[in-house]
């Protein structure tokens, strides 16, 4: 249904519960689909190029969804059940016009540079002992960081 001028949907029923990817993109459409949280087996959702204002909070329910372009549309902010999506490795929300994010982008982004941050002076840290069998440069390198602060 890609590269139509579709304005508007049917509401989605149990008849699509297994369709694994829906392409949305390049229309006019202006609401969120409603009924997407029959749609359980869902991998793959394009609904970018329309012109969407909002997504549904129904956007949750989309939790084998891994992947979710909604690109160059009108979105100014995203429902907070955006974070109940489970399976999402891609998100992407270029193009828009986000004023604001829900609270649980920041929480996954402190964990990724908490872990990045862990993983990266644990590997200093172990560097330096499989080289110099000392500390001193784990220790200096750390004391480079002290500007960084963790929420």
């Amino acid at each position: 249904m890609e590269s139509n001028q579709l304005k508007s949907l049917p509401d989605f029923t149990e008849d699509v519960v297994s369709l694994k990817t829906l392409k949305l993109s390049d229309n006019k459409i202006e609401t969120f689909p409603l009924g997407v949280r029959f749609l359980t087996n869902l991998n793959v959702f394009f609904i970018d190029e329309n012109l969407l204002q909002e997504l549904s909070p129904e956007i949750g329910s989309l939790t084998s969804c891994a992947r979710f372009y909604a690109s160059s549309n009108k979105l100014s902010k995203l429902p907070k059940e955006i974070g109940l999506m489970s399976s999402l490795v891609l998100l992407q929300l270029s193009c828009n016009e986000l004023t604001e994010l829900p609270q649980v982008f920041f929480f996954f982004f402190a964990f990724f540079l908490s872990f990045f941050f862990f993983s990266f002076f644990f590997f200093l840290f172990f560097l330096s002992i499989q080289i110099n069998e000392k500390l001193i440069g784990a220790g200096i390198f750390i004391s480079h960081f002290k500007f960084f602060k963790f929420i």
